[in-house]
């Protein structure tokens, strides 16, 4: 559940090979009314990993990026007159991006603040296509009454989670971005929001596995020989695509049931978990997570990946031997049991 605080519209476009911009910036905000309120919770849904959101977090130069500067400013003062004036704000540095970018076309561009029942406190800034079936009028930017959150004109989101924001931790992200069916575009995320990068891929990486193995262990009952299994089709697939995987893909190789995947996403918003939708393997990440089991009666090998590649451990396949260098004294007692155990029994 959401409370829906403030919401406003304007319109910036630019048509293809043109340089004139049609603008609009209004002076009043959207009434919060159940069609406002449709809007951000057509938005939240849609705002999830199921939809492509990836995390990153403000550029450290308030005059070259300002929407950082802006936000803060609000955040001392969060009336409605300082909300009207932060998209004020957003739209006068949004007509610089359009001018100093050819390629970016503009058009409707929506802040609201709500407050999230798990997120805390939320500024979002969405651009979405000048299109007249897109949900708000295009004389008065007021949603119309059969409003709905169509994807094919929402060109990309932000949400910005103040209550991270303010707290100046370094390690946590608080810029989230949905992308739209254009996809995450350069020019919004860093020249407009100035974001600098996404989340970092040794941390993505690092998340989306330990997920995927939580959910299979924990709502799944995946044993170690199906988990293994699992592990090891997800790391051939990082092998095989070393550029960008993604968050889908990794749940269609381990988890092609619908249902399944609709529990996952379900138990990734429960557990809040920061999971971005496309990302680049980090191959540190996920190398040492791999794991080469193998288990007959009265023995059970489960080596750690990371054993192998130091050369810990050794297979010989001409001769089937498994070699493993330096023991630890927990292992060397266990083999000894068994040999002694196999030759009593005989």
């Amino acid at each position: 559940m959401s409370v829906v605080n403030y919401i406003v519209a304007h319109k910036l476009f630019k048509r293809q090979n043109s340089e004139e911009i049609e603008e609009k910036i209004v002076d009043e905000l959207i009434e919060i009314a159940p069609v406002s309120e449709l809007f951000v919770t057509n938005f939240k849904q849609a705002h999830s990993v199921r939809k492509g959101v990836q995390h990153g977090r403000f550029i450290d130069d308030l005059n070259r990026w300002p929407v950082q500067k802006f936000v803060m400013e609000y955040c001392s003062e969060t009336t409605p007159e300082k909300f009207l004036e932060l998209s004020k704000k957003i739209g006068i540095h949004l007509r610089k991006c359009l001018k100093d970018d050819k390629r970016s076309a503009g058009g409707f561009l929506i802040v609201f603040d709500y407050t999230d029942e798990s997120r805390g406190h939320i500024v979002a800034i969405a651009l979405m296509a000048d299109k007249a079936d897109s949900g708000l009028d295009t004389n008065t930017l007021k949603f119309t009454k059969n409003m709905t959150l169509d994807l094919q004109h929402m060109h990309v989101a932000t949400t910005i989670m103040i209550d991270r924001l303010l707290t100046a931790n370094i390690d946590i992200n608080y810029l989230t971005f949905m992308t739209g069916l254009r996809g995450l575009s350069e020019i919004y995320r860093k020249n407009f929001i100035g974001c600098d990068n996404v989340q970092l891929s040794a941390k993505a990486t690092k998340y989306a596995i330990e997920a995927i193995e939580s959910f299979l262990i924990s709502e799944k009952h995946f044993d170690d020989a199906a988990m293994n299994e699992a592990r090891n089709k997800i790391v051939k697939y990082f092998d095989d695509n070393p550029q960008e995987v993604s968050l889908q893909q990794m749940q269609n190789i381990v988890i092609p049931n619908p249902d399944d995947q609709e529990e996952f996403n379900d138990y990734i918003e429960q557990q809040q978990l920061e999971l971005s939708a496309s990302f680049k393997p980090n191959k540190k990440s996920y190398k040492s997570w791999k794991k080469f089991y193998y288990k007959e009666s009265g023995i059970m090998i489960d080596i750690d990946a990371s054993k192998v590649e130091d050369k810990t451990v050794t297979y010989y396949n001409e001769d089937h031997q498994l070699r493993i260098k330096d023991p630890t004294g927990d292992l060397y007692r266990e083999y000894r049991k068994f040999v002694c155990d196999a030759e009593l029994g005989d």
